[in-house]
């Protein structure tokens, strides 16, 4: 899969764009590219409405969490809930 968007030597975690997070059915959706001698996972996200995703790294005693979001131009801040604290 990375290699046909060119990433070679990278896992790539790909969301793409869905009729449920958009009015467009073609292109767009969000991915995270991380070298694949990083040890590092997909954080699943329970969320129909948004494409966000999330993964954690270990990178020797550190933990890193990255993510990646697509927010619509015509979205509303207070639209969407991902979740609480």
């Amino acid at each position: 899969m990375s290699t046909e968007i060119g990433f070679y030597n990278y896992d790539i975690y790909r969301l793409d764009r869905s009729t449920q997070t958009s009015l467009h059915s073609r292109c767009g959706g969000v991915f995270i590219a991380i070298r694949n001698n990083r040890h590092s996972k997909l954080i699943k996200i329970e969320n129909n409405n948004l494409e966000i995703l999330f993964s954690l790294i270990k990178i020797s005693n550190l933990t890193i969490i990255i993510g990646s979001a697509y927010i619509p131009n015509n979205t509303k801040h207070t639209q969407h809930k991902i979740g609480r604290a």
